[in-house]
């Protein structure tokens, strides 16, 4: 039922949630086991192993923020108790790092820039923050956490502020709201909000919010799917969300009610028909359970961004056995929906090169240790079949924690294979990272990866780094720098994701918008970014370096070259004979704002002429000077 209503006005008539029309269905699994370049493809065509079920939910309920809404202080709390958490004491395993470990210090590389930050949503005593954010291609920003909304311009301008709970008390749902994603739609040109509603199976629902007009402020269209579709017994947790060119994929993980509590039983997907949402439709969507790989099922389902496939009948998820202590096994999913028929799954495993670990809790000056969870991934993009992905993880060797980078190429294909990194930052441990693509052309192999960080002597801050597969990783560039502990929950452990948000530019090239978390006041704030990547920032040359001298020149054994720069950025040195020929590169490395010196050997060098030409990391041509080799 839809209703047209005021600014200001919420629908709590008819909010009742109507399910109707539970059809089960029987879905083809097809699991393929992939070792590196061998490949042992096994089908199980085991019917009803993976079930879907169609049902069609009552929508339409309107909400419009108006002036009456806003942030809404309330008694601390801790909003998410997870299933999964350590007790309390401070893993301090230490591993050997075995032979051949892709562990890399990200250097040297420019970093992205930075063109734009604000403070986003104001800490509203929930924990923990759970960032999530999305841009439309006119420049709206909706930030979301724990438990807010709120709308700026891409300036930081804030237009609109309002809670999950204004939002899901139009449906009559009254109990803890919490996981808040947003997710911007580029073909329709509308944002979708979702988050969950309730802890225990008598009230655990996921709710949706579909824009009803590209401009956020007219008003969203509510629907609420319920965790258990049959008889109850069941919660859902740690949600995550993607979209395709029809669909809304939705996955998340259930817990079963026992008599000792709530356990783990599988992570589940729900595909959601878009249109029916952003008209305020009766809104029809299927559920698929049972996805296991050799009887285990998956802690975490991610979904992947699907507008870019090649097949758009494809739909992708990626998963990990993130919970273990270490493993090597990561698994492509693909949905294949054909009209009129039963959907396909297939689920192939792949083997690692290198393992991911668990990480540690992290730390952070003070007593007191920062909640890492697991190395679940995080997040995840696919674009022209090669599927990146991010997730937590210890390091080999140190008891710290850095990001995992996982590569698919032909991910679309029968036979993908992969490669990964563990990302290390000295000194510093990071958590909850996540990943947008920053290629433009078929071939670029190009992203952002934002992250949380803290250190024994460094309070938590939220950060970035450029990647790309010619020199993989940038320098890491704050974002902002934290300038308290987080010390807001009782006991020695606090959290400080669960995740962070960034999205892709879809107006401008090789520029994301990133969210994530820092300590200030001892607690967790929002800090909102405009990022780009350091070809498109427009600053990428580090300037004309101020009074620039060579010596000794003449030369005999060796030279020294001194400058200053006003301006951080990559610079290339070259050395070239008396007929313009490239003999060899001097040097190629990222250099901070100021006075650098630099000394090189020319033993080798016959006498005669020779220039060094300084460069940018664009090919620019900053300076030359003129050499003598005696």
């Amino acid at each position: 039922m839809q209703k047209s209503l005021p600014a200001g006005s919420f629908l709590l008539a008819d909010a009742h949630l109507l399910i109707i029309l539970v059809v089960y269905k029987n879905l083809m699994l097809r699991i393929s086991f992939t070792f590196f370049f061998l490949i042992l493809l096994f089908s199980l065509e085991a019917q009803g192993q993976v079930r879907s079920k169609s049902a069609v939910a009552a929508g339409g309920h309107v909400y419009r923020p108006g002036e009456g809404s806003g942030i809404h202080q309330m008694t601390f709390f801790q909003a998410i108790p997870k299933q999964n958490r350590r007790a309390g004491v401070p893993w301090r395993g230490v591993r050997a790092r075995a032979a051949g470990s892709r562990v890399i210090a990200p250097r040297g590389k420019q970093p992205p820039v930075i063109i734009r930050s604000f403070n986003g949503n104001p800490f509203n005593f929930r924990v923990p923050n759970d960032n999530s954010i999305a841009v439309s291609k006119s420049g709206k920003v909706i930030s979301v956490i724990n438990a807010s909304v709120h709308c700026y311009t891409e300036e930081g301008e804030l237009q609109s502020a309002f809670t999950l709970d204004d939002m899901a008390s139009t449906l009559g749902l009254h109990a803890l709201k919490f996981d808040p994603r947003v997710i911007y739609d580029p073909l329709a040109d509308r944002f979708i909000i979702l988050f969950l509603n309730g802890q225990a199976d008598s009230n655990s629902h996921i709710v949706l919010a579909f824009a009803n007009d590209s401009d956020p402020a007219a008003g969203w269209n509510l629907y609420a799917i319920p965790a258990s579709p049959e008889a109850g017994g069941q919660k859902v947790d740690f949600p995550a969300v993607s979209i395709s060119a029809d669909h809304l994929f939705i996955s998340g993980n259930i817990f079963v009610k026992e008599d000792d509590g709530y356990q783990f039983s599988e992570s589940v997907i729900w595909k959601v028909n878009k249109s029916g949402g952003y008209q305020g439709q009766i809104l029809s969507y299927d559920y698929f359970d049972r996805i296991r790989f050799a009887a285990r099922p998956f802690f975490s389902i991610l979904p992947v961004n699907s507008l870019g496939v090649r097949n758009p009948n494809s739909a992708f998820f990626v998963a990990n056995y993130g919970e273990d202590t270490q493993n090597d096994s990561v698994f492509v999913l693909k949905l294949l929906q054909r009209e009129g028929m039963n959907d396909t799954m297939e689920i192939i495993a792949l083997k690692a090169d290198q393992p991911y670990y668990f990480p540690p809790l992290a730390r952070q000056p003070g007593v007191e240790y920062l909640e890492t969870n697991d190395a679940r991934i995080s997040g995840a993009f696919l674009k022209d079949g090669e599927l990146q992905f991010v997730a937590t993880t210890g390091i080999p060797g140190e008891s710290v924690s850095g990001i995992y980078h996982g590569i698919v190429h032909g991910a679309e294909g029968p036979a993908p294979t992969m490669h990964s990194n563990i990302i290390h930052f000295e000194n510093l441990y990071a958590a909850y990272p996540n990943i947008a693509s920053m290629s433009e052309n078929e071939g670029e192999k190009k992203a952002l990866i934002v992250f949380n960080f803290s250190g024994v002597d460094r309070y938590p801050g939220f950060g970035a780094v450029f990647y790309d597969s010619v020199q993989p990783y940038s320098k890491m560039i704050v974002l902002k720098e934290g300038s308290s502990s987080v010390t807001i929950q009782p006991g020695e452990i606090n959290r400080w994701g669960d995740y962070t948000g960034i999205q892709r530019d879809y107006s401008g090239a090789g520029m994301a918008w990133a969210s994530g978390s820092y300590g200030r006041g001892n607690t967790h704030k929002t800090w909102i970014s405009y990022l780009a990547i350091p070809e498109y920032n427009g600053i990428s040359s580090p300037g004309i370096p101020k009074e620039i001298s060579l010596f000794p020149n003449p030369i005999h054994i060796d030279f020294n070259l001194e400058f200053a720069i006003e301006r951080p950025g990559t610079v290339i040195l070259e050395l070239l004979d008396a007929n313009g020929k490239v003999l060899r590169k001097l040097f190629n490395d990222y250099l901070d704002p100021g006075q650098i010196q630099l000394s090189f050997s020319a033993e080798t060098l016959s006498p005669g002429i020779y220039f060094v030409v300084m460069r940018s990391a664009s090919g620019e041509k900053i300076a030359t000077r003129k050499i003598i080799k005696l």
